[in-house]
């Protein structure tokens, strides 16, 4: 169980800086300088896909001991999906309108299912 919370908080640390990245990182909301397609995605969706895939995988490294099962992607995918509930609940740059929210929810659970493949795959490699 205490492993658990140290996933957990270890996630939790990587998503906070992530956050802190990725709000840096987003255009203005003024729209004052025009962003092509290319700098959107590379500004506004890469940072919250790596975010929640680092996360996800940091849980998984300090989860790996976990019996296989429903129990273990749980508790790996807990951080990132109330963080996406969080982030559109607290009003995320990210996520202001109906159709940004979706797809940052869309990014979050992109990053989080990459991570627990990979977190899946190091934990086979053991």
């Amino acid at each position: 169980m205490a492993r658990l919370f140290v996933s957990w908080g270890a996630a939790v640390g990587v998503w906070t800086i992530g956050a802190i990245v990725a709000a840096d990182l987003a255009p203005s909301p003024k729209g004052t300088v025009p962003v092509n397609e290319l700098g959107e995605v590379l500004r506004l969706h890469l940072p919250w896909i790596l975010t929640s895939f680092l996360g996800t995988v940091v849980a998984g490294i300090y989860h790996r001991e976990a019996p296989d099962g429903m129990y273990r992607s749980c508790a790996i995918l807990l951080v990132p999906i109330a963080g996406a509930v969080a982030g559109v609940v607290l009003g995320t740059p990210a996520a202001s309108t109906l159709l940004a929210a979706l797809m940052y929810v869309i990014d979050v659970l992109l990053g989080a299912v990459l991570g627990l493949l990979i977190a899946n795959s190091l934990r086979e490699q053991d």
